[in-house]
């Protein structure tokens, strides 16, 4: 698994890649709690487009960085989920949970509407 962060002026992109499992997620985890600490009450956007796959240990890990989003007056969203990856956010009912966009301009308009 891969992640990089793009800073952009009116969010911070996360940008996963490769399969957000069991091996994967604790990296992952750590890097996004990382990214939340540093901005703070930023609205931080994961960027879902290169992600093969994702259990229910990923969808702990997004979890656990909404809730610290929230917390520190920011935002956590979800982009470009494949077919894959939106049927497990469907079957859970995570789509519920976070705010998921079809793509990264629609994510950024949804930061300029808040």
């Amino acid at each position: 698994m891969q992640l990089t962060v793009e800073r952009r002026e009116r969010a911070v992109v996360v940008t996963p890649s490769g399969r957000l499992d069991q091996t994967t997620v604790p990296d992952f985890q750590a890097r996004l709690l990382e990214v939340l600490d540093e901005t703070s009450g930023s609205a931080v956007i994961v960027d879902m487009a290169q992600v093969e796959f994702i259990s229910s240990v990923g969808l702990r890990a997004l979890n656990i960085g909404f809730k610290k989003s929230k917390a520190g007056g920011g935002s956590l969203s979800v982009v470009a989920l494949r077919p894959i990856v939106r049927e497990v956010f469907s079957i859970s009912r995570f789509d519920k949970v976070l705010a998921v966009h079809e793509d990264l301009n629609a994510a950024l308009a949804a930061v300029d509407a808040t």
